[in-house]
């Protein structure tokens, strides 16, 4: 069985792992799971944050605290807002491009 610590509110995030024990712990879990939510804050990457931009700099301060504790040997899976601040802390770079074409 794999034991799993989520890490953000949503602890359904799991459930598509098969065969699966929750865990209150980092070191007691195999995989370590960041989950979705409000964007990352872009004063993180230097960046204006937009009018649009929902963010939490708390929540993403408290997440990069918990990344820092994640072991070699525990698998790490971001989802979403997840994925965005592993990649932050890990120093990488998610790239996406919105093209909105007219139909006219």
């Amino acid at each position: 069985m794999k034991k799993v610590f989520v890490v953000g509110p949503a602890k359904h995030y799991s459930r598509w792992i098969e065969n699966h024990e929750l865990v209150d712990n980092i070191e007691d879990a195999d995989i370590v799971l960041f989950t979705g939510g409000e964007d990352v804050d872009p004063s993180l990457y230097g960046c204006k944050k937009h009018y649009s931009t929902s963010s939490n700099i708390k929540r993403d301060e408290e997440e990069k605290a918990v990344f820092e504790k994640v072991r070699s040997d525990q698998l790490c899976i971001g989802i979403c807002r997840g994925l965005k601040i592993v990649a932050h802390v890990k120093h990488g770079e998610l790239l996406g491009r919105l093209r909105w074409q007219s139909a006219a």
